[in-house]
C-alpha cells in the first residue's frame, strides 16, 4: 500500500518572518520536524527535572532552525541563550511550520518572493 506523501515529514525549508515584540523583523528558515521531536517535547515538558523543562524550548528550536539549505542554523547551546521574546516568536513561527499553530496554513510575504513553502 503506498501512503500519501502528505503523511510524513517534507524536506523542504520554509521561510517565515518572524517579528519581535521591538517591531524587529527577521526572515528565518524552518524544516518541518517528525512527531516523535514533539512526543519528546511533551514527555520533557512534564518531566520531573526543571532545568530539562528549562530547556525543551531551546532544543525543538536548535532542531528546527535552520539555514537556507537546510542545514543546522544554530547550536542548543545558542537557543539557551536566546532573549524570551525572541525564543517565543521563533517557537511560534516552529509551531506553525509544523501545523500547530491553530491557523490555516498561510505562506508568509518572504516564501512568495522566494518561491518556497
Amino acid at each position: 500500500m503506498n501512503l500519501p506523501t502528505s503523511l510524513f515529514v517534507d524536506e523542504t525549508v520554509h521561510a517565515r518572518e518572524v517579528t519581535l515584540p521591538n517591531g524587529e523583523v527577521h526572515v528565518l528558515y524552518f524544516k518541518e520536524l517528525p512527531s516523535v521531536v514533539f512526543k519528546t517535547y511533551n514527555r520533557v515538558q512534564t518531566s520531573a527535572n526543571p532545568q530539562d523543562q528549562d530547556t525543551s524550548m531551546a532544543r525543538l528550536i536548535a532542531e528546527g532552525v535552520v539555514t537556507p539549505e537546510g542545514g543546522p542554523a544554530m547550536s542548543f547551546e545558542q537557543a539557551c541563550k536566546l532573549k524570551l521574546s525572541a525564543s517565543t516568536a521563533i517557537f511560534a513561527a516552529l509551531l506553525d511550520v509544523n501545523g500547530l499553530s491553530g491557523k490555516k496554513a498561510e505562506r508568509s510575504t518572504a516564501e512568495s518572493a522566494s518561491g518556497t513553502s
